[in-house]
């Protein structure tokens, strides 16, 4: 079951979700999360394309001058919105994708391997922007397989092992010796395997 504020979401849909603040960034950006062969500016303001309308036409004009603004935001380089998504680097494809549900000023960011192919200096970047979000009250919810992705942004991390969750670790004892201990430690049942 899922519940934001409280409020329980039965039935849950896309849509849904994202009315009640609930925002996915998925980890197979170029499958899942963005159209590679279209203009960053589509891309970014996919997610809120309303805003942008009057009498049922997409304004190009607003579309444009919005999707430069997020891309200054989120430190697309180069900040050019009419160019193809895919002609970016990894990481910039995944700064844009992260500015278009940050527009929507989501309650939940549910984030999957948010780093996965993205170079040293954009992961740094994307990090700091998470741990400034999540000071501002936004929960960040952040799977990954990657310790020290966990260690940059959680203050509290549940090990998975064996579809359960093997321990709760919070503050000083996120570590990534706990994490591998609570992996590899964690009672099986018969016929289990990891």
């Amino acid at each position: 079951s899922v519940n934001v504020h409280g409020t329980p979401l039965p039935r849950l849909t896309p849509a849904r979700a994202i009315r009640a603040g609930l925002c996915l960034v998925p980890g197979d950006r170029a499958r899942q999360a963005a159209v590679l062969d279209a203009p960053a500016a589509d891309n970014i303001t996919l997610g809120n394309l309303g805003r942008h309308g009057r009498r049922g036409l997409l304004r190009q004009d607003t579309v444009l001058a919005h999707a430069s603004a997020l891309m200054d935001q989120a430190g697309v380089a180069p900040p050019a919105p009419g160019r193809d998504l895919g002609t970016f680097s990894g990481g910039n494809q995944q700064k844009a994708v992260l500015a278009k549900w940050l527009d929507r000023a989501p309650s939940v960011l549910l984030l999957d391997e948010p780093v996965h192919g993205v170079d040293v200096a954009s992961r740094a970047q994307i990090f700091a922007r998470l741990c400034d979000l999540a000071g501002a009250g936004t929960a960040i919810v952040l799977a990954s397989i990657d310790h020290n992705d966990l260690i940059a942004v959680c203050d509290t991390v549940l090990v998975v092992a064996g579809g359960r969750i093997a321990a709760r670790l919070r503050g000083d004892t996120v570590t990534a010796a706990r994490m591998l201990t609570a992996c590899y430690e964690h009672p099986r049942t018969p016929g289990e395997t990891e």
